[in-house]
């Protein structure tokens, strides 16, 4: 490599008129084939991909011998999106996506360091231009080439704090942002806009009900922070007056509190941080956060071994557990599968198979609401990411409890450098 360099090649990630440009090839229709149609001779996506990546060149190129310019990864460019300068353009689409969504002028973004099974690159290298050179313009930037890295060198870092936050930073899970109340800390993880499957795999080992399929599409446009952890009775009792909770602790999850029990705490969280906009997660934001990316039984990106990362029937000696004592998803989410169910803001929606954006489940006082995550008492599989069950929201028992959300938003704030 050092010697392609003294001969001045440069290597780099294409910006995105030069990426689109290469897949057009000369055409002007959707795909690079001259047409609108035809995509499965081009590219793999959601429809033949078979749920996963594929050897490259297995499929036609474009005119200019460019392979799998159209799906199997999205494609890291070199621009900002837009300037926020918080969010790097991906081209292409993805193994994961319909065909529309690996259009050659299908444009979206991810922040530098999202790292996802559908995400890639593809990189350039040419000689530097002699003109530009020549009335001292600065010579192409060569840039680390893995996604977390995918940043110019000397750009604002993407270090930033929301309004409501004390504290703030990035670590190996991403971004996190926290803050006190009552002696208690509340610690958040920002969870970016993003599509995934919802429901149930067709040989998920672990079995499935029936509400669980048709597995179908997701997008949420819109990212959020979300707890770290369930709320713990610490957190509780810095907002409320009275523990209800059948297992005592305070770093064990609150427990025995209705919908109306959780809405009161997050009433009471807004009037003291007004710009927190908590909420509870609606079903879809709940798995979205849950799977962090994988689409098994589990987190962990297999259909077994729970008793990593959750409390259940089989290990939890019949009751709950102090938070965060098991490991966490990829996301930094910790008890995702077990200790406490928690509750949804929707009702149960009934699946269909087309492509949704931003589901939500009927929102009635009185309607039965969604519960997720399984909980100390269950067996294994009623702790999988797809598994559903309702209660009315007057429910009280030990093994409810509940995690916040906060301010839902279609891109994380502007960087501050």
């Amino acid at each position: 490599m050092a010697h392609l360099l003294d001969q001045g090649l440069h290597f780099g990630l294409p910006t995105e008129a030069q990426w689109e440009y290469a897949c057009r090839a000369g055409t002007t229709s959707g795909f690079n084939n001259g047409r609108d149609d035809g995509f499965q001779e081009l590219g793999w996506f959601d429809e033949n991909s078979k749920e996963q990546t594929q050897p490259v060149g297995r499929k036609r190129p474009n005119a200019l011998g460019l392979y799998d310019m159209h799906g199997n990864v999205w494609e890291w460019c070199n621009d900002w999106f837009d300037q926020s300068r918080v969010d790097r353009v991906v081209r292409g689409g993805s193994w994961f996506d319909p065909a529309r969504l690996c259009r050659s002028a299908f444009r979206s973004w991810r922040a530098p360091g999202s790292r996802l099974h559908s995400l890639g690159f593809r990189v350039l290298a040419g000689q530097a231009s002699q003109g530009p050179e020549a009335r001292g313009a600065e010579r192409p930037k060569v840039i680390r080439l893995w996604t977390a890295d995918a940043r110019l060198p000397n750009e604002p870092t993407a270090n930033w704090a929301p309004d409501w936050a004390s504290s703030s930073g990035t670590d190996a899970f991403g971004r996190w942002a926290a803050f006190e109340l009552g002696g208690a800390a509340f610690r958040f993880r920002w969870i970016e806009p993003g599509q995934f499957w919802m429901g149930s795999r067709d040989d998920d080992k672990q079995g499935y009900d029936e509400d669980e399929r048709p597995r179908h599409q997701v997008t949420l446009t819109a990212g959020f922070w979300l707890a770290e952890t369930q709320v713990t009775q610490a957190q509780w009792l810095g907002l409320m007056e009275k523990n209800p909770s059948h297992f005592k602790g305070p770093q064990r999850p609150v427990e025995r509190v209705t919908f109306h029990d959780c809405q009161q705490a997050i009433t009471q969280l807004n009037q003291h941080l007004p710009g927190l906009a908590a909420d509870l997660p609606s079903e879809a934001e709940w798995e979205f956060a849950c799977r962090a990316g994988t689409d098994s039984a589990y987190h962990n990106g297999q259909d077994e071994g729970l008793e990593e990362f959750g409390w259940f029937g089989d290990n939890s000696d019949g009751g709950t557990h102090p938070v965060a004592e098991k490991a966490a998803n990829t996301w930094g989410l910790y008890d995702m599968h077990g200790n406490v169910d928690e509750w949804c803001k929707d009702g149960q929606r009934g699946y269909q198979a087309d492509a949704v954006s931003d589901p939500l489940g009927p929102m009635g006082d009185h309607v039965d609401r969604v519960v997720r995550g399984g909980s100390w008492s269950n067996l294994a599989w009623l702790c999988r990411s797809a598994f559903r069950f309702w209660y009315p929201p007057g429910n009280r028992n030990p093994f409810l409890g509940f995690r916040v959300l906060a301010g839902r938003q279609a891109k994380a704030p502007e960087a501050q450098s």
